[in-house]
């Protein structure tokens, strides 16, 4: 038992040894990091790092096989915090709207596009096909620009709010020439 906690410890300050090089080379304060002489404490509370972060990593058109496409989204939490229960639990927190050439074009709610809540573990993902419907579907041939913006009401506090928003120029099918 103590063996594992002195590894455990020896981890530790392995991996904050960095962020005190930081501290004292004159760089602009870590959060959370806080020195008094030689020795350095942190308000686990105040590090950026312990906190979620949801971040849109992909936008793909998929054929329907009728000459139009829906398309598939990925989000990912990529913090070293889960999501918090109470943004599960409001079906309206946390939008996640989209945008076709820079138009609105629909939104849900996390737990609309998460029911199973698997991006509530930090470094899991989630794939979901969107607007499947007709009324939505992408003609074939058009490149279309689409804008995925997770968390746009800035409801959850997150590591990084800068990774919040891809946009991606996708193409349904093969381009008309």
């Amino acid at each position: 038992m103590k063996r594992t906690k002195l590894i455990l410890l020896a981890a530790c300050l392995t991996a904050l040894l960095p962020l005190a090089t930081l501290a004292q080379a004159g760089n602009p304060p870590v959060a959370g990091l806080h020195q008094v002489g030689k020795k350095f404490t942190f308000d686990k509370n105040k590090i950026a790092l312990y906190k979620p972060d949801l971040s849109v990593t992909n936008i793909k058109a998929i054929q329907n096989g009728q000459g139009r496409c829906y398309l598939r989204v990925s989000l990912k939490n990529s913090g070293w915090a889960p999501i918090p229960d109470s943004i599960y639990t409001s079906h309206t927190k946390v939008g996640i709207q989209m945008y076709n050439n820079n138009k609105p074009a629909g939104g849900m709610s996390l737990w609309a596009f998460d029911r199973n809540k698997t991006l509530q573990t930090p470094g899991k993902s989630l794939t979901r096909d969107w607007f499947k419907s007709t009324n939505n579907l992408l003609y074939a041939g058009i490149v279309y620009t689409i804008k995925v913006v997770a968390d746009n009401n800035h409801e959850l506090a997150e590591t990084n709010e800068g990774n919040n928003i891809l946009v991606k120029e996708v193409l349904c099918g093969p381009r008309i020439k």
